[in-house]
């Protein structure tokens, strides 16, 4: 998927792509819970009502799968007209819910603070992009590549392994703990970043804050 705003062009993965691989781990965990598999429809919402959707000739099916956020509530009101047969009673999607809310609390349990078993703050730790050949930090931000001055090797996306370092000590980054991280000025390139990663969102303007999703 491409986005052009201005000048600026970025790519990102393909969200249809994302939704069937989702669709896949839901089937197997619900397998695994021995709840009988259903139907499952797979959306992509794209939320700024003034982004123009565009595709190459031959491919308007797609539009089936990519909605506006605004068409969401009638594309399920016809999948439920498709489907006759109701296959899960509100008693079982209350117990689905439940328990994906309680697997999600599991998994969090089990992970750890690294900082506190090894007795560290986070002002020991050293800011900067770290170089994926020799390890040294920082990297300098160059013509949209990291460039390291040690090695001299030079990668667009070395910035995403350093950001998900930072996730998996703190769970969240929001823009301004993003730019300390990678030395960065610039709000809107910081911006782009992080949302070419596809990861999590949640609040909204400069109170936005990312983490992993949950997989």
């Amino acid at each position: 998927m491409i986005r052009t705003y201005k000048d600026d062009v970025d790519s990102f993965s393909d969200p249809v792509t994302q939704t069937r691989r989702q669709k896949i781990q839901l089937l197997k965990w619900l397998k695994e819970q021995r709840i009988k598999p259903c139907p499952i429809e797979t959306l992509v919402s794209i939320g700024d009502p003034s982004t123009l959707l565009e595709t190459n000739p031959g491919m308007h099916k797609i539009f089936e799968k990519i909605l506006q956020a605004e068409q969401i509530p009638e594309r399920i009101v016809q999948l439920e007209k498709e489907q006759k047969e109701k296959l899960l009673t509100p008693y079982m999607i209350q117990k689905i819910s439940d328990l994906i809310v309680q697997e999600q609390q599991q998994y969090k349990s089990k992970q750890f603070n690294i900082l506190e078993r090894y007795s560290l703050t986070s002002s020991d730790l050293t800011l900067g992009v770290r170089c994926l050949t020799c390890h040294h930090i920082p990297m300098q931000r160059i013509h949209g590549s990291w460039y390291c001055p040690q090695c001299r090797q030079v990668n667009k996306l070395a910035h995403q392994e350093t950001i998900k370092d930072h996730l998996y000590l703190h769970e969240t980054i929001s823009n301004k703990e993003c730019r300390q991280l990678l030395h960065l000025e610039s709000i809107n390139a910081t911006t782009r970043l992080l949302r070419k990663m596809n990861l999590s969102q949640k609040g909204a303007a400069k109170a936005i804050t990312y983490s992993l999703p949950f997989s």
